[in-house]
């Protein structure tokens, strides 16, 4: 029996590479790394356009993001968490949380990829407090194709309704106001002019009501939409004609005026007070001037009720047979103004005065005055 010969190194690995082999493999590696040169630089650079595309979305505020097919979140903006608080890439359009109203945006995407076409309309925050135009487009996977692989979803800022809204309302309120400042400065400098002695006397009754006009527009710029405090009101009109505290007693519970009624009422106190510093109760050493009011229950709603009161001042004349301006102005601010009644009594003890205010007023609850009288 013959013994197998054991084969040699020749055998098991075959003849050694000669040199054009050898050549060849170099050949190829050096391609292979220059391939993966290549690669790395195209790496590179798509991470840094990526990175630079994020830099720039972060900094404009873009809010945008990007779905497949299935409503998976490929990617999205930084700023799309106004849209979809709390969402991330890989997270389900169906399953995160949308600020948006009355919007499912799952279903809106599945409609785009349906009908191949792009759709753009304005939506608003749940409360109505930002709007946005949407703009859901569907994408291919590459340049050329037709299937779509997602969608990709804009949201450009639109404005905020509801402050939109409020600010017409303010201009359109200041507006009146000056229209209405404007009447009562010329019904008061007419009306001054009728009824002045002299040039002298009509510029110190005129820039004394204008005063007060202007004093009253400072107490209704501080109290906004909640109204002016009537106290503050009498104690800011009243105060600088008394030289003794005691000559001055106001009593009456928390009130907020409208900004209407206030300025009406101002110009009827400063008529009442410059008055009685001239030749009433303030003029006079112990002489005293009291003030209370009242809500007034009316079906229709509260109004107010005013008594003015003059005691220890000079013995007061029967009221004259020509009516004065300051008389012609109470009367018009509260009858014509605000729709109320005055009623004047020329006591010999002091001058006394009704104003009845009707409804109307005061701010109601939604404006602010169940909130101011706490």
């Amino acid at each position: 029996m013959r013994t197998p010969k054991r084969a040699g190194p020749a055998a098991s690995f075959g003849a050694p590479p000669d040199a054009g082999q050898l050549r060849r493999a170099a050949e190829a590696l050096a391609g292979c790394e220059a391939a993966n040169l290549r690669l790395a630089a195209e790496v590179a650079r798509l991470e840094g356009a990526a990175a630079g595309w994020q830099a720039l979305a972060e900094s404009c505020g873009l809010v945008a993001f990007a779905c497949d097919p299935q409503g998976v979140i490929g990617w999205l903006t930084p700023a799309a968490v106004a849209i979809l608080p709390g969402a991330g890439p890989g997270q389900r359009l169906a399953e995160a949380t949308c600020r948006l109203d009355g919007i499912d945006l799952a279903a809106e995407a599945r409609q785009v990829l349906d009908r191949g076409a792009p759709t753009e309309r304005r939506v608003t925050a749940h409360d109505g407090t930002e709007a946005w135009l949407m703009r859901l487009l569907p994408h291919a996977a590459r340049p050329g194709e037709a299937a779509a692989a997602g969608v990709v979803a804009s949201f450009v800022h639109a404005g905020q309704p509801a402050q939109d809204a409020l600010q017409a309302t303010l201009i359109e309120e200041l507006n009146h106001r000056i229209r209405n400042t404007a009447q009562v400065v010329l019904s008061v400098a007419s009306s001054t002019r009728r009824h002045a002695a002299s040039l002298d006397d009509f510029g110190r009754s005129f820039t004394g009501r204008i005063v007060a006009m202007g004093r009253t527009q400072d107490m209704v710029a501080q109290s906004g939409r909640a109204g002016v405090p009537l106290r503050d009101l009498v104690r800011r009109q009243l105060e600088p004609y008394a030289s003794d505290p005691a000559s001055l007693v106001i009593e009456g519970p928390p009130v907020q005026l409208t900004a209407k009624a206030a300025f009406a009422l101002d110009l009827v106190l400063h008529e009442l007070a410059t008055n009685a510093a001239k030749h009433g109760a303030l003029s006079a050493v112990g002489g005293q001037v009291r003030l209370a009011w009242a809500e007034a229950p009316a079906p229709e709603g509260p109004g107010l009720v005013l008594h003015w009161i003059e005691t220890g001042g000079p013995p007061v004349a029967p009221r004259p047979a020509r009516r004065g301006f300051g008389s012609e102005l109470i009367e018009r601010q509260v009858r014509y103004g605000l729709g109320g009644a005055v009623a004047l009594e020329f006591a010999a003890t002091g001058l006394r005065a009704e104003l009845v205010l009707p409804p109307g007023v005061m701010p109601d609850a939604a404006g602010g005055a169940a909130a101011s009288r706490a």
